[in-house]
């Protein structure tokens, strides 16, 4: 896999170790939800795809300041990390309305050109328009910042497709 650039445009590796992220995913917020399906299920509610998403931002967060990764947190990372969790609840949504899982929410985000369409007309039909500006926004950002919001999300995602046996790499 190659390295995508991160915020301060030097190459990173979007595989990584998430021993840490699936430990703070294994209880998170006392929602019991383990498997990719799980997490998608509810997320035909808007709301519930914009709580989910901010929990798992919130698991990733923990996890990274439990092994200092946080040393040097700035404003440019809360910035990403609320990119990503914006992205992240449209396509919970999508996926919920799709009946797709945390693999394929995965795959959307590292394909946005590819992905497009299908996820703006399931946007366009549940009518949540903010969720659709939402994933509208990042589509239209240039490569660089929607690499740096990928990588976000692509790592929070990975201990919960994990759990069903999905991608993670």
């Amino acid at each position: 896999m190659s390295g995508s650039p991160n915020s301060a445009g030097e190459e990173t590796d979007m595989r990584t170790d998430n021993t840490n992220t699936e430990n703070a995913m294994s209880g998170v917020d006392g929602m019991g939800v383990v498997g990719s399906r799980e997490w998608v299920a509810g997320c035909v509610d808007p709301e519930t795809a914009a709580e989910r998403a901010t929990v798992l931002v919130n698991a990733g967060r923990d996890a990274a300041a439990t092994t200092g990764d946080r040393a040097g947190e700035s404003a440019s990372r809360a910035y990403w990390e609320r990119e990503a969790e914006r992205l992240l609840a449209a396509l919970l949504h999508a996926a919920a309305l799709a009946g797709a899982s945390v693999a394929d929410v995965r795959r959307w985000a590292c394909d946005p050109a590819g992905s497009d369409e299908r996820v703006a007309a399931l946007l366009r039909e549940s009518g949540s328009g903010l969720l659709l500006a939402d994933h509208r926004r990042f589509v239209d950002l240039p490569a660089r910042p929607r690499c740096s919001i990928t990588a976000s999300l692509v790592s929070l995602l990975a201990p919960v497709a994990a759990a069903d046996g999905g991608e993670v790499a």
